[in-house]
């Protein structure tokens, strides 16, 4: 898990996306380098290691072991004041238990459903709070990377605007490779 702040805050919200593609085509990088380029702050986990949906819900305080999930966390961070409108990346969301389709806290897209719709992610209630506390998580941008959708549940994907990236072609390899060493060129340049 990755958590980047930019130095200035600036609202931006879009509709949850999905960037669908081959790996190594820099679907995560590309959804990292736009939350800097938007200067708000940026969560990035790699959802083929979550099993259940206690990261994004989190645990019941009845449990020894409860905790608020990432979502909660992070809307009620108090050394962050723009935590209410940050970039949640959720990389290979297409190996996420439980996105094709099953149901209940042992799979991890449950949370997703009700934090995906608008209707119901001003109210997203943390398993934390035991359902007693409604939290507005609508400004909160959902972006995801997959490498296909064969595995995502028809309910996941109505509620994602997919974006499908191609393989860059032999022109396009080169440009991105000059564009790469550059970028290398001048981070040493600073040190």
């Amino acid at each position: 898990m990755l958590f980047a702040r930019s130095k200035k805050m600036v609202p931006f919200h879009c509709d949850p996306i999905l960037l669908l593609g081959p790996p190594g085509v820099g679907k995560t990088e590309f959804l990292q380098a736009l939350a800097m380029a938007l200067n708000i702050p940026q969560i990035t986990v790699d959802l083929a290691s979550v099993t259940s949906s206690f990261l994004l819900s989190g645990i019941s305080s009845s449990y020894s072991g409860s905790k608020p999930g990432i979502i909660l966390s992070t809307l009620t961070d108090e050394s962050d004041d723009a935590a209410a409108n940050f970039m949640f990346i959720g990389d290979e969301i297409d190996k996420l238990a439980g996105a094709g389709g099953s149901s209940g806290h042992n799979n991890g897209s449950a949370a997703l459903f009700s934090l995906l719709e608008s209707s119901s992610s001003c109210k997203f209630k943390d398993e934390f709070t035991d359902g007693k506390v409604s939290i507005d998580a609508s400004y909160v941008n959902f972006a995801f990377s997959a490498n296909s959708v064969d595995m995502l549940s028809e309910p996941l994907l109505s509620r994602l605007n997919v974006v499908t990236i191609e393989v860059p072609d032999y022109d396009q390899r080169i440009h991105i490779t000059k564009s790469i060493y550059r970028r290398i060129l001048e981070k040493n340049k600073k040190t």
